[in-house]
């Protein structure tokens, strides 16, 4: 496996466990899970790497996932029957709002997640 590969891999699965140390109510989490696997690999297969991950609890049970990848190129649901672009729309529908903001020479792509969407 490709060294850089691993390393993405290896930051989904420790973004994976701290979001089980959080205690989020169980969809939250399980939603979260998917959607930190979801914009962790569009950054290892669109956006040049995984550059970070920051997760940070909000107000009322939820949680914002952070995911920073080298590319300055937003990222956007593909058409519907793409081979491309299909987590994104899983990402829209698990979270209550989602985007991207530039960060230095590439971006970084958030989501919330809070009880009850």
């Amino acid at each position: 496996m490709d060294p850089d590969a691993s390393a993405g891999l290896t930051s989904i699965r420790q973004a994976r466990a701290a979001l089980r140390a959080l205690g989020l109510d169980d969809d939250v989490a399980q939603h979260a899970a998917l959607v930190v696997t979801e914009l962790g690999t569009n950054a290892m297969l669109h956006g040049g790497g995984i550059r970070g991950i920051r997760i940070a609890p909000i107000p009322g049970g939820g949680v914002r996932l952070e995911v920073e990848d080298s590319s300055n190129v937003p990222p956007r649901p593909g058409p519907s029957g793409a081979m491309s672009g299909r987590g994104l729309v899983i990402v829209e529908a698990l979270t209550s709002r989602w985007g991207s903001q530039r960060a230095g020479a590439g971006k970084v792509v958030w989501a919330e997640l809070t009880p009850g969407q």
